[in-house]
């Protein structure tokens, strides 16, 4: 059979018409990107609050220690697993009470292992601050900045700065306030309006 004769034109279009329908059939069984986007979406925050109760659990058993036996290594492996929720969405509804919880931990870690440890809370802090600057968490966290540069960090004009933030405001108010130094000046403060 020649491909150039009347056997070969009708072979060569089967297998036009074969491979059209594979085409067809294989984009068929491939998910809408829209769906596939929902679906690993709703996966990963679902694998975020799964993360985030292994986190409480770990603190919960850390906390039944006395203070004493608790060790570097226990806080870091607790602080770790708070992060990890973060790492596999920033999306997920428990990411700024972790971050809280990261706060809190280096705060006590700074408190039995030594100063550095306070600049990682003030650092988690003001993450959630502006990250999630309508989080219920981020007046909490504005006021635990300001203790922390105040009492621990020794920057007592950072935390006059930090406590002169409006506290007041509502959470919604908090994302698109912008505190400004005078005319022709740049913003001392900004909080980001994204989330």
């Amino acid at each position: 059979m020649s491909v150039g004769g009347r056997g070969g034109k009708g072979f060569l279009k089967s297998f036009a018409l074969l491979s059209l329908g594979f085409v067809f059939a294989a984009s068929a069984a491939l998910p809408c990107p829209e769906t596939a986007d929902a679906t690993t979406s709703s996966a990963k925050r679902e694998a975020a609050s799964s993360q985030f109760a292994k986190a409480e659990e770990m603190r919960a058993a850390l906390n039944a220690k006395p203070s004493p036996q608790r060790s570097l290594a226990d806080y870091k492996r607790v602080v770790a697993s708070y992060q990890r929720v973060y790492l596999i969405t920033p999306h997920a509804s428990e990411v700024p009470e972790s971050l809280m919880a990261v706060g809190e931990l280096n705060t006590e870690m700074g408190d039995h292992f030594g100063r550095s440890f306070y600049q990682a809370a003030a650092d988690s802090y003001s993450f959630l601050m502006q990250e999630y600057p309508n989080s219920k968490y981020a007046q909490e966290a504005m006021l635990r900045v300001g203790k922390l540069q105040k009492d621990q960090l020794g920057e007592p004009a950072a935390a006059t700065k930090t406590y002169s933030l409006p506290r007041v405001a509502s959470p919604t108010q908090i994302a698109s306030i912008s505190i400004c130094t005078p005319h022709n000046s740049r913003p001392a403060w900004r909080m980001r309006t994204s989330r």
